[in-house]
């Protein structure tokens, strides 16, 4: 005969952990923004431990229970149990879809755990048929027949209950428990691959860069030996020249530079000038090329020069310079009203772009080693404007373009002595490297704290079912006539209450609602 104090304990755990399960999974579901499983748990709670708690009434004495109370009693347990089962093969359901889908690692997507229809089937269809055969095979068998116990159960016979509580969920719960375990152990996989990735490419060039833009490092091409050298020479001419170097204050500000007004030569012999005092026609060829590509620079036209323009004492490298006319459609040149004249035949070089480029180097990477850099001499003849074949404006523009979205590379095409020349090509980007705006380490692959809960909590509510089973299963194979009155079933019962508090009010955003009396409050 069981005390009366052990049912006083039994019904203090009971309704506490009732109370304690709604409040934790009410704040669980607004963490989450998760409503149907939460509450549809609660209700089966609610269901078991509500009817339980009414036993008290009668001391919790099923003998001293009126028999339609016992049958009852028997059948909500039971239909509480079934519910509670296809509930926890939904969360194993819904945790599975979010294993399987790429890219939820990286943080918890109630999408997989959100009311469908495919969850119908465990949570109503097959609850209610077990319902329907365990109430038709109890009532048939008038199965309930009071006992010693601490609830009314099916007795007589004992197999009955494998109908119930300790069949239909024991079916469900050890498919759970495989496939729960299965989500566990790959999540620890997964989250020992970041620590080997590490030690096995420490090697590896795919480091954080310092950078303070968004933009991103191209991926280094090697020029040919030809390229390399004729670029040496180009830019080692333009270093030779007798050039003054610009002051400080020209290279801080990058300002249009005014070309004086033409002569009155020139204008004479070009009457178009008129129209445009100061500024310096734009060649039809060239603006063709301009409206065509949308560029930072224009393209020259695959055509040599003119050779009324290029004097014969030229060098084969005068070839790198383009002539005037597509320069002008990129430095536009101002003549002020009060200056005339011919133009003073000296020779000017400041740099197109300041030298807070520098700024833009990555940390850590030398441009010299792996970084094209690219030096473009633009010369504009003064001829164009007036004045003799030696006086001349040129721009000397040298910078990195590793910044650069597109890479301008030289593709020169002459052999056996013959003029070179060369065509802009493109080389895109990785679409790897386009994703990956900023080149940092990945982080490491972490399982969120949310779905973490989640497996641990079929786990266990799994291992709670299968405890359910075990006293009726020992009976059955026993072959008992009068059943265990303290068994297992009865701490499964308490269980089902108080797992949800232990697992999931330890997750911070739930244990941050439940302490509401931390909380800040602003005045």
């Amino acid at each position: 005969m069981l005390s009366f104090a052990l049912k006083a304990v039994w019904f203090s755990f009971s309704l506490s952990g009732l109370i304690c399960c709604w409040i934790v999974l009410v704040s669980f579901a607004n963490v989450v923004q998760l409503l149907w499983s939460p509450l549809l748990y609660c209700v089966c709670v609610t269901l078991m431990q509500g009817v339980f708690c009414l036993g008290l009434l009668w001391r919790m004495d099923p003998l001293e229970m009126p028999r339609a109370f016992c049958i009852a009693q028997d059948v909500l347990i039971n239909i509480g149990s079934f519910v509670l089962a296809g509930v926890t093969a939904s969360f194993t359901l819904g945790a599975m879809l979010s294993q399987l889908r790429p890219y939820t690692l990286a943080g918890f997507t109630p999408s997989s755990f959100s009311w469908h229809p495919r969850y119908l089937l465990l949570t109503a269809v097959l609850p209610a048929v077990a319902s329907v055969v365990y109430i038709a095979v109890l009532l048939r068998l008038d199965a309930v027949v009071p006992m010693d116990d601490l609830q009314c159960e099916a007795t007589r016979p004992i197999w009955v209950r494998l109908l119930g509580y300790a069949g239909v969920p024991l079916l469900l719960s050890i498919p759970n428990l495989v496939a729960s375990s299965f989500l566990a152990f790959r999540m620890i996989q997964k989250q020992g691959i970041p620590s080997r990735l590490e030690s096995n490419s420490r090697g590896c060039s795919y480091i954080r860069q310092n950078t303070m833009d968004g933009l991103t490092p191209l991926p280094i091409r090697r020029h040919s030996r030809r390229s390399k050298s004729l670029e040496f020479r180009a830019s080692a001419e333009v270093r030779n020249e007798n050039t003054p170097t610009p002051t400080a204050s020209q290279l801080a500000v990058a300002t249009p530079i005014a070309i004086p007004s033409p002569t009155s030569s020139a204008v004479f012999s070009s009457p178009h000038l008129l129209q445009s005092p100061g500024r310096i026609p734009t060649s039809p060829e060239v603006a063709s090329f301009a409206n065509k590509y949308h560029l930072p620079f224009n393209r020259r036209p695959r055509q040599s020069p003119s050779p009324d323009l290029r004097p014969a004492s030229r060098t084969r490298s005068s070839a790198y310079f383009p002539s005037d006319t597509s320069i002008s459609s990129v430095f536009p040149t101002f003549a002020p009203p009060s200056r005339s004249g011919s133009v003073k035949s000296s020779v000017k070089s400041l740099p197109a772009f300041p030298d807070h480029l520098d700024a833009l180097h990555y940390n850590g990477v030398s441009s010299r080693d792996n970084e094209p850099e690219l030096s473009l001499i633009k010369m504009v003849s003064s001829t164009a404007v007036g004045g003799d074949a030696e006086s001349e404006l040129r721009w000397a523009r040298r910078f990195s373009m590793s910044k650069s979205e597109l890479e301008f590379v030289r593709d020169i095409e002459a052999e056996n002595g013959t003029e070179e020349s060369y065509e802009p090509t493109y080389v895109r980007r990785n679409p790897l490297s386009n994703m990956m705006r900023d080149k940092t380490t990945p982080p490491p692959v972490t399982t969120p704290p949310v779905l973490g809960h989640i497996v641990i909590f079929q786990i266990v509510l799994s291992i709670v079912q299968i405890l359910a089973s075990i006293t009726t299963l020992v009976d059955v194979a026993k072959r008992r006539t009068i059943p265990t009155s303290f068994g297992t079933q009865h701490f499964a019962l308490l269980l089902a209450a108080w797992c949800p508090c232990f697992i999931f009010g330890s997750i911070p955003g739930v244990r941050q609602r439940l302490m509401f009396w931390k909380r800040r409050r602003f005045s």
